[in-house]
């Protein structure tokens, strides 16, 4: 006897429709990625450094030395004051003959040691060519007491003192050295830190000093096996520095612009550490470059003194494209999750949907 048929089957979704949703998902992640994230050039936030306040101690409020001076030259020849300390300086000569104890008024320029005695005695001829001028007999002694109010070089100043006796020979003879004055080390300041790169670049090149009238220390490490040079601009906000310059332009520039800083790098030391520096102008961008040939304008960087960086000062921060794209990845991600959800709840439903709508099979009949 023939079996009655039911209604015929409806086909089932194949499974691996939704496998292959999800697998379109990923593979289009993996492309989008890479992509959105690259549009813009992106840099991080750890490109830019931050100075460090160091609070530091009040400088000495008075400085005293004693300085010997011999028929062969000053004991000691080298003398470092402080600014804005009182200075008290005794000088004895323990010669046999006579010997002066003159300080040169004009800082950081020395004496050349080609000039001739007539030369050296007509530039100190004027009464305020000198901070002092002491003569001193055999066995006397006299004081120079002295306070340095401000620098003309930030990084500190150099003052040549020097003996004018025997008619301007004893400075020829060896008779002269430096007095030199700087800010107190142990003063309130700021610290930046930066490395020049095998990469021909500065890390960070972007440093933000915010407090306002604190001096500022760099300190400048060196990675890899290239030489550099630390070189920082001496004008803020300048426009002159340009960055197409050749090497010979930029050497020029810095010739008829003399730098706050122009440190040398090697790879055989373990970097600088630049003095506390005032720089000139409260607020202002300062540019620090590498003057080592062909390394120039690849290798620069910005100092944001008390001024906040904005675009399009390329501050390096996560731009909004890259945000974008980042949730765009996300919702496609997220999207090829919900449509394999949603087919699989579609098959589950439509086949209870069937086993309910099925009429039930007609009883068999026994032969």
């Amino acid at each position: 006897m023939r079996r009655e048929r039911g209604p015929p089957r409806t086909r089932r979704p194949h499974r691996g429709s939704a496998s292959l949703v999800v697998l379109a998902s990923l593979v289009l992640s993996l492309f989008a990625v890479p992509f959105l994230v690259h549009v813009s050039d992106v840099t991080t936030a750890d490109s830019v450094g931050y100075a460090h306040l160091v609070p530091g101690t009040p400088g000495p409020s008075v400085q005293n030395f004693t300085v010997n001076v011999t028929d062969n030259g000053y004991q000691p020849s080298v003398l470092n004051a402080s600014l804005n300390a009182s200075l008290h300086i005794h000088v004895v000569n323990v010669g046999t003959v006579e010997h002066t104890f003159t300080v040169d008024a004009q800082p950081n320029v020395p004496i050349p040691q080609n000039i001739t005695p007539a030369e050296l005695l007509a530039k100190f001829a004027p009464s305020n060519a000198s901070l002092v001028n002491l003569s001193l007999a055999p066995g006397a002694g006299g004081w120079f007491n002295h306070t340095f109010t401000a620098l003309s070089d930030p990084s500190g100043d150099s003052y040549e003192y020097l003996s004018l006796a025997s008619g301007g020979y004893q400075f020829k003879a060896g008779l002269y050295g430096f007095l030199n004055v700087a800010s107190a080390a142990g003063g309130p300041h700021q610290v930046v830190f930066l490395n020049a790169t095998g990469s021909i670049s500065f890390v960070p090149s972007v440093i933000v000093a915010p407090t306002v009238g604190l001096p500022i220390v760099f300190e400048v490490g060196i990675q890899g096996s290239l030489s550099h040079t630390f070189t920082l601009d001496s004008i803020p906000n300048d426009t002159g520095l340009s960055n197409s310059f050749s090497n010979s332009q930029l050497l020029a520039y810095f010739v008829s612009h003399p730098p706050l800083v122009n440190d040398p790098l090697s790879p055989n030391t373990a970097g600088v550490v630049t003095p506390p520096i005032t720089m000139p102008a409260a607020h202002g961008i300062y540019e620090y470059v590498c003057t080592v040939p062909g390394h120039f304008p690849q290798m620069q960087g910005h100092v944001y003194v008390g001024v906040t960086p904005q675009p399009p000062n390329n501050v390096p921060v996560i731009s909004q494209t890259v945000q974008v794209g980042l949730f765009a990845v996300a919702g496609v991600v997220l999207g090829g999750a919900g449509i394999f959800v949603w087919v699989g709840m579609s098959e589950k439903n439509s086949t209870r949907g069937r086993r309910e709508e099925q009429p039930p099979a007609p009883p068999r009949r026994e032969g």
